[in-house]
């Protein structure tokens, strides 16, 4: 095989591979993960929540952007979720960060 031959089977594999690649991430940022523990803080104003978790052994700090649409149980709005509050969020990875699709806030211990 000559080296035009070559370079032109490796210009059509990588053009191939690049939309591969791009959907492997997409797929991943929609990716829905779930993480329980206590509420550090809730700002309201900018529709933000702060949770600390224990995932294996690790201590997580999970923050992440509460939109107007995002499910929230056990609490009437997010105003009424406070710092010491256990919840379980479900959130996604986007290009903006973390964003909450369902808080659901568990009973006191």
């Amino acid at each position: 095989m000559g080296l035009r031959k070559l370079v032109l089977c490796g210009l059509a594999l990588a053009a191939t591979s690049t939309p591969i690649a791009v959907e492997s991430r997409a797929a991943e940022a929609e990716q829905v993960r779930v993480v329980s523990g206590t509420v550090m803080a809730v700002v309201p104003a900018s529709r933000t929540i702060v949770v600390e978790a224990k995932v294996g052994r690790a201590d997580l700090i999970v923050g992440a952007e509460v939109p107007e649409g995002a499910s929230i149980k056990g609490a009437k709005d997010l105003a009424d979720i406070h710092a010491g509050d256990r919840v379980t969020l479900r959130y996604i990875r986007t290009e903006r960060g973390l964003t909450v699709t369902l808080i659901s806030r568990l009973p006191s211990r």
